[in-house]
């Protein structure tokens, strides 16, 4: 390694030390934004990777729309060594950890990040050591990529190392223990889940943060329609409903509406539960296009019981499919809203109007490209596929999901 590292040119030296700040691989994006400067210029990186893939010290995959490169382990840890000598490495690992906080800012929760996660990791790492509060804004960007993986024990433990890093009761900390609470929820503690919603509620009212205040009541009043307690969920989700209406906050009148109308349906009260659908669609439907976005409405989904009454069965529950946890627009809440009534008129045995329904939000999640909505809209069509006796096209259904889900 010594002996290839020296033939290289000042340039390609400079490049390969400086590589070693990734963990696993990279693409030019992150090359140019990390390892770019102090006597290697942008332009010149595509470049000088190009010659170190040459040279055999850096490996480069084509991956159809770019490259990714990575370095053999025994590589990096060789130009490890010379970058702590150059006395860059903090720097780098600075350098690296803004990057991966932008990247994980922007890409949220899209399977785009995955191929980074050991980067996202060792910038968390990095974070944790040197700015706590930026450790925490950045656990809070990774929430909706740890749900998405289902990743929930590290996102648990970088989440508690943060906020355990970081006590100062903040706007960031009352959001950052929402992100711990939807985790939380996600791993079936709905008792942490409650304690750090109710702490982030706390902090809330002292900052007079009302929107941050009406995420905490929201947020409390699921929680309970996850113990299937419908009476402390409708008082939670009316006590937020309130808050939201007295503040002028619009969105989120319209997601509390809605999950009064889930609670309802916890109750068995299906006329109850479509009136309130109802009416937030009513108000979705008033500020669709605009640039408000909501985090994603709890979802109503049914599993059939053998009750002694004939009846179906009915629970709430939360899975990835249902609640999870990712911002939407306004529009895209419409979809859910007719999803959701489209089941009621299912159970109602109103099966034209259950497939109208259907068909219309589809077409919303389809708009706005939200295959998460156009799953659960499939798994919907199903039981009503089964309902009209259509066993072959009730099956397609689900595989046809499954397809979306996976991307």
């Amino acid at each position: 390694l010594e002996w290839s590292h020296d033939l290289l040119d000042e340039e390609e030296k400079l490049l390969l030390h400086r590589l070693a700040v990734f963990s696993g691989g990279f693409d030019l994006a992150a090359v140019e934004a990390v390892c770019s400067g102090d006597g290697l210029e942008v332009a010149a990186v595509v470049d000088v990777l190009a010659r170190l893939v040459e040279k055999s010290l850096l490996h480069a995959e084509n991956l159809g729309r770019g490259r990714r490169y990575h370095l053999l382990q025994t590589v990096r840890l060789y130009a490890l060594e010379l970058l702590e000598a150059a006395g860059e490495r903090g720097a780098l690992a600075e350098r690296h950890s803004r990057w991966a906080l932008a990247t994980a800012e922007r890409e949220g929760g899209s399977p785009r990040l995955d191929r980074e996660a050991p980067n996202l990791r060792a910038a968390h790492d990095s974070l944790l050591a040197r700015e706590p509060q930026e450790a925490l804004r950045y656990c809070v960007a990774l929430s909706p990529f740890w749900l998405r993986r289902i990743d929930l024990q590290e996102g648990q433990r970088r989440l508690s190392e943060s906020l355990a890093a970081a006590p100062e009761r903040t706007a960031l900390r009352a959001t950052a223990l929402l992100a711990m609470s939807a985790t939380d929820y996600r791993a079936g503690d709905l008792a942490r889940a409650e304690a750090h919603a109710r702490e982030s509620h706390d902090i809330a009212t002292e900052l007079a943060d009302p929107q941050a205040e009406w995420r905490a009541l929201q947020r409390l009043g699921e929680v309970a329609v996850g113990y299937d307690d419908a009476p402390s969920a409708l008082r939670l989700l009316d006590s937020a409903r309130e808050l939201a209406e007295r503040e002028g906050l619009d969105a989120s009148q319209a997601v509390s509406v809605y999950s009064l109308g889930v609670a309802r349906w916890l109750l068995g009260d299906l006329a109850g539960a479509e009136e309130l659908l109802v009416e937030s669609a009513r108000s979705f439907r008033v500020l669709a296009g605009s640039a408000q976005r909501i985090v994603s409405p709890l979802n109503i989904a049914e599993m059939r019981s053998s009750a002694p009454s004939g009846q179906p069965g009915l629970r709430i529950v939360f899975e990835e499919t249902l609640q999870p946890f990712v911002e939407i627009s306004c529009d895209t809440a419409i979809g859910y809203v007719l999803a959701n009534q489209a089941t009621i008129s299912r159970v109602r045995d109103e099966l034209g109007r259950a497939r109208g329904l259907l068909n219309e939000a589809g077409e919303r999640f389809a708009q706005a490209d939200d295959e998460r909505g156009q799953a659960d809209g499939l798994g919907r069509r199903a039981f009503l596929e089964l309902a009209e006796g259509s066993h072959d096209r009730a099956r397609q259904c689900p595989e046809h999901a499954l397809q979306l889900r996976r991307g």
